[in-house]
């Protein structure tokens, strides 16, 4: 099929119909498995005949389609856009083993943070500021997200630097690292804003939960049991919402996600977070739906994004996020010392993740608009 051999357009997002919404124009349209971007695809779709009555008003940087009996015959792909990836086997399981090895020391520490940090705040560090005190995960979380802009382009260039191909001038080196024509995408744009808005939220919520419970008079031992349910309920979280991502659409399960957390704070953690039964629920609820929403945003920003420029696309994205673990636990910390204390940081992530999800709402509307279809 045309859209498993050459991918699917920049900006679009394919429709159960079988067509493709494009936002590259002004103007919105529809565009069939018989409509091909000759822009998109940068002149590589060739040996094109038609035999039947073209269609209406196509754009200029359109090539029109008729008459093909199967979507197989219907393009001439050059080697660049075929893609090919592993499908089980020894190099993808070992690709794997090696990405979850390096995964444990990076985020098996950050999702320790909160235990870590309560414990720095109320036995080694006892006289210094509990903001200055933030700012050490802040880093920490910054750098995380910052490596992004390295790492995406390594990863969409690693089959030229195997090769040997590493003569790259340092402009070109520079471009690559941080896409900012991506940012003329206002789709990209608005999806970014939500990942910044929901990291936001997650980084001080995941941190400050066993500092919360200690606040509200609970045990130290109980605060790390809670932040170990809410880390447990995250492993479910990262599995089912991509599991039936397949059946119902990323953006569809990324809004649900969101929204789920959007309600756990509001109704749950704000006004009952002094009950043990609730915040335990709380943790549970919202440890699961914030793992989805992190397991889903690579998924939609792949569906936006040419496979050849995914990485780099993730990359710039995660570069931005980065500024956000910079500033958010100093945020949430500050907001503890005031006179609301720690409700006052909860409704600030109630808030948070509230935007958020209307970033993610109108992200999915930009990629399908109200239709009710899988996306």
């Amino acid at each position: 099929m045309v859209s498993s051999v050459v991918g699917r357009p920049s900006s679009s997002i394919l429709r159960e119909n079988g067509e493709y919404y494009s936002d590259e124009d002004d103007e919105e349209e529809l565009v069939g498995p018989e409509d091909v971007f000759e822009s998109i695809f940068d002149g590589e779709v060739s040996g094109i005949n038609s035999d039947t009555e073209k269609r209406g008003n196509i754009n200029n940087n359109q090539r029109s389609l008729e008459g093909i009996k199967s979507k197989e015959d219907a393009v001439t792909v050059t080697e660049e856009y075929v893609v090919e990836y592993p499908e089980g086997g020894k190099l993808a399981y070992l690709t794997l083993f090696g990405c979850f090895i390096g995964l444990v020391g990076e985020l098996g520490l950050w999702n320790s943070t909160g235990a870590i940090e309560s414990y720095i705040a109320e036995h080694i560090l006892v006289d210094n500021s509990d903001i200055a005190i933030s700012m050490i995960f802040a880093l920490f979380s910054f750098f995380v997200m910052f490596g992004a802009m390295i790492s995406g382009v390594i990863f969409d260039k690693i089959k030229k630097l195997n090769e040997g191909e590493r003569n790259m001038k340092w402009k070109e080196k520079f471009n690559d690292l941080i896409d900012f024509s991506s940012f003329k995408e206002l789709t990209f744009m608005v999806l970014t804003s939500a990942l910044f808005l929901n990291e936001f939220a997650l980084l001080m919520v995941s941190t400050y939960i066993p500092s919360y419970a200690l606040s509200k008079g609970f045990s130290e031992s109980f605060s790390l049991i809670a932040l170990t349910v809410f880390n447990a309920a995250g492993v479910a979280g990262r599995i089912v919402p991509t599991f039936l991502s397949d059946r119902y659409g990323n953006f569809n399960l990324i809004i649900l996600m969101s929204t789920i957390m959007t309600l756990t704070v509001w109704i749950i953690w704000l006004p009952f977070g002094q009950n043990l039964g609730a915040f335990i629920a709380f943790t549970i609820i919202f440890g699961f739906a914030m793992a989805g929403t992190f397991a889903l945003t690579p998924l939609c920003t792949s569906a936006i994004s040419k496979p050849k420029d995914f990485g780099k696309r993730y990359g710039t994205a995660y570069f931005f996020v980065a500024f956000c673990n910079l500033i958010s636990l100093p945020v949430g910390m500050a907001l503890t010392e005031t006179h609301a204390g720690y409700d006052a940081m909860v409704a600030f992530a109630g808030a948070t993740c509230t935007l958020a999800t209307v970033c993610f709402v109108y992200t999915r509307y930009r990629v399908g608009g109200l239709n009710k279809i899988r996306i």
